[in-house]
């Protein structure tokens, strides 16, 4: 049987930061490099020269769709897989992807599962998308934004598939500069395709979901209400939509109303994590502890039995372990529990070293608690992180000192006077250190010092 080949087929602009490791990551699977370029002026055309890509110039026309179709053209594999320049295909995925490249009778398109790296964000949310599928069965991309194939193929008859192929997508993590520019085109492209589609519910969806990432929640929910009332999803596609508009819910405090959407999606889709995390949230923010420890056990669980598998609706997310287990820590040390979160607390800092918010909130409850011995311990941990922050060298002497250790005090007065040299408090507490250790001109110094520097 003939070799079945595969043509990578991009759009680019000025995308000299991403380029390089995305082809990287894929030039030992793509038999031909297709680069369509709408106007870089940067360093991306010789980035793909050295890749051997070939390379065709197209005017901008405000239509993603027209610049992806104009990169398909040029196509000559059997095979067609699209990415964008800020991807990067998982290296275990290359097998998987090369025992898909098959002949096929008819249309064929597969899924891939996109792996987005949020920026200040915790976890990972993943979204699925048809990103390879068979050339020359007239499979073309539709949609001035948030283009897609399986509309044509559809009409075609075409096949839609699963797949273990697995895309990191770190476009979510741009600069702020660099993400308002592309939320400002987003936002748009976007306007334009609504106004065109009014009674398109996949183009209402796009646009709120570009207005959650925004944080206009009310627009958000607005289009997402839109959506979901022109009734044209199926149910994996209504609950994505459902954990999108919970979470803009609970954004603006509207708990109730995050919870029935939550739940919704939960009655269509039971094998998720997002919706989970909807209701785990949502009883924190309210403060419910006790609910919000119940929420997250299940979370836990759920998440653990969706780790590795192919996630049933197209967007969900990925919680790291450690993260959840440090959200249980939190809310065992605010309802009360401090004996279970002091045991949690030091088992995730034998792994999670530099976590400083564990850090601080462990020497908190052991001051509370008069264990001056633990709390010093976590004191000198974060001081060696943040050498020069005032309140932990203020806890820090504090816990020193309840234990008597005038003398271990002294340094980190005196590394606080050092930054803030007029501090009358800090010139009296380091005063009366010095008395306590029987340095009595030491002591008359600092206060004479104070005194000046009062009258200064």
């Amino acid at each position: 049987m003939k070799k079945q080949t595969v043509s990578l087929c991009m759009i680019v602009k000025n995308e000299e930061r991403f380029l390089e490791d995305c082809l990287k990551s894929v030039a030992d699977v793509a038999d031909q490099i297709v680069i369509v370029d709408t106007g870089s002026l940067d360093s991306t055309p010789d980035i793909a020269r050295k890749y051997n890509a070939e390379i065709y110039n197209f005017k901008w026309v405000d239509d993603f769709s027209a610049a992806r179709n104009e990169s398909i053209r040029h196509a000559t594999g059997d095979w067609i897989l699209w990415m964008d320049a800020d991807e990067r295909l998982d290296p275990e995925s290359k097998t998987h992807l090369k025992s898909l490249l098959k002949p096929e009778s008819g249309p064929v398109l597969y899924k891939v599962q996109i792996y987005n790296q949020m920026r200040q964000k915790d976890n990972i949310h993943i979204s699925s998308a048809h990103r390879l599928f068979n050339n020359h069965k007239g499979i073309e991309f539709s949609g001035r934004i948030h283009e897609q194939i399986s509309p044509s193929a559809a009409k075609l008859g075409g096949e839609e598939r699963n797949s273990d192929i697995i895309f990191h997508h770190l476009g979510y993590g741009l600069e702020s500069e660099a993400q308002d520019k592309k939320n400002r085109r987003n936002l748009k492209l976007l306007l334009k395709y609504v106004g065109e589609n009014p009674r398109h519910a996949y183009a209402h969806y796009t646009l709120a979901q570009h207005y959650a990432l925004t944080e206009q929640h009310e627009n958000a929910v607005k289009h997402f209400r839109i959506a979901l009332n022109l009734n044209q999803f199926d149910k994996e596609m209504t609950a994505s939509l459902l954990n999108a508009m919970a979470d803009s819910l609970l954004e603006m405090g509207m708990f109730e109303a995050a919870e029935r959407a939550a739940l919704d999606s939960l009655d269509r889709v039971s094998d998720q994590v997002g919706a989970g995390f909807v209701l785990f949230k949502s009883a924190e923010r309210q403060q419910n502890y006790s609910l919000a420890l119940r929420r997250l056990e299940k979370l836990r669980k759920i998440n653990a039995e969706m780790a590795g598998k192919i996630k049933s609706i197209a967007t969900d997310i990925i919680i790291e372990e450690k993260v959840l287990r440090f959200s249980e820590f939190i809310l065992l040390a605010r309802a009360g529990e401090l004996e279970k979160a002091l045991n949690l607390g030091e088992e995730l800092r034998k792994t999670d070293r530099e976590n400083l918010t564990l850090l601080d909130n462990l020497s908190t409850i052991y001051l509370q608690r008069n264990e001056f011995a633990k709390a010093e311990q976590c004191l000198l941990h974060m001081q060696s992180l943040l050498p020069h922050e005032l309140r932990v060298l203020d806890l820090l002497a504090l816990a020193q000192i309840k234990q008597q250790k005038f003398s271990e005090a002294i340094p980190a007065y005196e590394e606080m006077l050092r930054l803030s040299p007029d501090n009358e408090k800090i010139i009296k507490r380091l005063a009366g250190l010095y008395a306590k250790i029987g340095q009595v001109a030491r002591a008359e110094e600092m206060l004479t010092r104070g005194r000046t520097s009062f009258v200064n």
